[in-house]
């Protein structure tokens, strides 16, 4: 069955996780799926003011900013897919003020619920895979899958990375490919 899927990607620089993201698209393509890659560090997203206006009143969220573009991708995704760098221990401030404001789209009355049914998560870091530097980037993605009733469609952590796409081991490339191939 093909699958619309949006990558979220966290990370301003063109290094190592847009290298796991290409990677992941190639699979999800090579298996039908319809992909769209949407880096969310060079768009203008303002935090949640948790105002509850989208959950109490039944309207779209108040802020005028890049997600208004964003939205009707997210609405229409059967896959999200979360990538970030992990900076001070988390995913990136920009991903999370995205991830933050899906909200507004979860609790609305305004019939603007989204479609999605399964997530997965890319992770890189200067820290090696297996260490405590991914858990609360994880933390976050365990909570959002549970909070939305969404199947898991894996995990993928690598490190330590360099500073370059072409630190990115072809184990780690080939991983990311699998996944996006296996949604």
């Amino acid at each position: 069955m093909k699958k619309n899927v949006l990558i979220a990607l966290g990370s301003a620089r063109q290094g190592n996780t847009l290298a796991l993201c290409n990677a992941f698209m190639e699979g999800a393509k090579a298996a039908g799926h319809e992909v769209t890659l949407v880096n969310v560090a060079n768009k203008k997203i303002l935090g949640c003011r948790g105002c509850e206006n989208c959950f109490v009143n039944g309207r779209v969220c108040v802020q005028h900013d890049a997600m208004e573009e964003l939205y009707p991708l997210y609405q229409n995704a059967d896959v999200l897919v979360l990538a970030s760098p992990i900076y001070f221990s988390g995913m990136t401030g920009q991903l999370k003020c995205f991830l933050d404001r899906t909200y507004a789209n979860e609790k609305a009355p305004h019939g603007l619920k989204a479609k999605t049914k399964q997530a997965a998560l890319i992770l890189t870091a200067g820290s090696p895979e297996g260490s405590d530097a991914f858990e609360s980037a994880i933390k976050i993605y365990t909570d959002l899958i549970k909070y939305q009733s969404l199947a898991d469609g894996g995990i993928l952590t690598a490190g330590p990375m360099g500073h370059s796409p072409e630190a990115v081991s072809k184990e780690y490339l080939s991983r990311a490919y699998e996944m996006g191939k296996n949604l």
